[in-house]
């Protein structure tokens, strides 16, 4: 059988990123052709040896090893174990990816398709606030609606992630037309997220994204006490989220009120009942560290832990902790959460080892999802999870020895 071209590969992987705002049935059925077209391309079975040494391509597969071997105990029902692997096969995307995604111009494509599929549906979102439109799903949202096709909490990641992929463009672009387009796109999908967007994940990210917009911004130019000069700046967007923070009568203001509320009264309420998801996430990995309860174990742990509770809240269970790292801690132990640490942690690396424009997306996409998986389990939902593994897919280098030195010598293809 002849090899197929790594062309069709990125091409099918530019579908999947047009869907991905938009389409479940989309990102699946073109998810699935760029698995087989991967594995039929003469590209990557030429980059099989240095997959081999790629930390990031062997991290996914161990943490999908670790997954399936946490079928064989857990605690929870077989079926439950089974639908929690499938989410994680998303896993396999990455070293797919990785050999057909190292020249800079096919990342930027990648990363214009995505960006302008996510701003149509920003200026969705704002046509739902403004009244013109009434596509928002009302099991979702509160009116007016805020999200489209995706539910809040998954839209105010995917404009958060908008918000990197566009400050990242406009911070390499080479005209000024491109610069003052990306950063008005940028200035969009923020506005949307602080005044439209009802999830409160966004918001968290929106701060973070600003101290590395200026961390980039500062490494670019050639100014004095640069160290200084970010670290006042971290002082002064600490200082502006402090006091939004503190304002009861702002969305970011009612997640303290929650959380006293139910400390309280013990009743429930969204942070409140997140609280309470990840104590019990704790409680878990604390009393069983090394192995976990398993895959899938979580709905069966939690209801255990939530019997003879006298709180409203104290009686909740779930399936998700609404946090990445305690889900594989609490499912597979140290071992899982050594795991997904270390992912982030080479994720984090690959940004300085191919440094320059793809240094900065990186970074920029691993703040939105560092900060998201505190708050979320972005890696076991649908479009986080597969924004997450495209994003790591696209943007690794090939060749990326644990102690080699960054390579800056890449040209702007923006």
């Amino acid at each position: 059988m002849p090899f197929l071209p790594s062309r069709a590969v990125r091409i099918l992987t530019y579908c999947m990123l047009v869907c991905l705002p938009f389409t479940v049935g989309g990102v699946n059925f073109f998810g699935a052709l760029v698995i087989a077209t991967s594995l039929l391309s003469r590209t990557f079975w030429s980059s099989v040896r240095f997959l081999a040494g790629n930390p990031l391509a062997i991290l996914s597969l161990i943490l999908l090893l670790l997954m399936t071997l946490g079928i064989f105990h857990t605690t929870g029902p077989s079926s439950e174990a089974l639908n929690v692997l499938n989410r994680y096969k998303k896993l396999l995307l990455i070293p797919l990816l990785i050999p057909h995604f190292q020249k800079p111009d096919h990342r930027a494509l990648a990363m214009k398709v995505l960006a302008w599929a996510i701003f149509a549906t920003v200026l969705l979102s704002w046509s739902e606030f403004f009244g013109w439109t009434h596509l928002s799903d009302p099991a979702y949202v509160e009116p007016p609606g805020d999200a489209v096709f995706k539910m809040h909490i998954t839209q105010g990641m995917l404009f958060s992630l908008l918000v990197a992929i566009t400050l990242g463009l406009a911070l390499h672009a080479s005209s000024g037309l491109s610069r003052v387009l990306y950063l008005g796109m940028a200035a969009i999908a923020t506005a949307d997220i602080g005044w439209v967007m009802i999830a409160r994940t966004g918001k968290a990210v929106i701060p973070m994204l600003g101290i590395w917009a200026m961390f980039e911004l500062l490494r670019k130019t050639g100014l004095a006490k640069k160290h200084l000069i970010l670290g006042l700046i971290v002082l002064g967007i600490g200082a502006v989220t402090t006091t939004f923070m503190l304002n009861p009568h702002t969305r970011m203001g009612s997640i303290l009120q929650e959380v006293r509320e139910t400390r309280q009264t013990g009743s429930l309420t969204s942070q409140g009942e997140r609280v309470e998801f990840w104590k019990k996430g704790w409680t878990l990995f604390s009393s069983r560290p090394l192995s976990g309860y398993g895959t899938g174990s979580i709905l069966t742990e939690t209801t255990r832990l939530s019997k003879g509770e006298a709180t409203e809240v104290g009686r909740l269970a779930t399936y998700n902790l609404h946090d990445e790292f305690l889900m594989w801690a609490a499912q597979l132990g140290v071992f899982g959460l050594a795991g997904i640490l270390a992912l982030f942690y080479f994720w984090l690396k690959s940004a300085f080892v191919n440094d320059g424009w793809s240094g900065t997306q990186t970074r920029g996409h691993w703040i939105v999802f560092a900060t998201g998986c505190l708050f979320n389990s972005f890696l076991g939902d649908f479009t986080e999870g597969f924004s997450m593994v495209l994003m790591i897919g696209l943007f690794t280098p090939l060749s990326m020895g644990v102690f080699q030195k960054p390579r800056r010598a890449e040209h702007h293809p923006i």
